[in-house]
């Protein structure tokens, strides 16, 4: 999340409101990865599982905001409670 920030201009302190939610699907979002060069916007690193048993997918941004129900990236639904 630091280098994502610095590349935007933003602070560190500004945390991304996405990172550290739960998708619907169970997933986490867990860091927000640069563009890759000829990508038009950042990725975010999602994560399920326990244990040794975890697996991970990148959504772009506007994706994971989909999934969250949310459209202008500024409002976040709340995580969800743990079991």
């Amino acid at each position: 999340q630091c280098l994502a920030a610095a590349a935007e201009g933003r602070r560190e302190e500004e945390p991304d409101p996405l990172v550290g939610r739960r998708l619907p699907d169970g997933r986490w979002v867990k860091a927000r990865v640069l563009p890759a060069e000829g990508q038009a916007e950042a990725r975010y690193l999602c994560c399920s599982g326990s244990g040794r048993r975890v697996e991970h997918s990148y959504l772009g941004a506007g994706e994971c905001r989909r999934l969250m129900g949310n459209v202008d990236g500024r409002t976040v639904a709340p995580a969800a409670k743990r079991d």
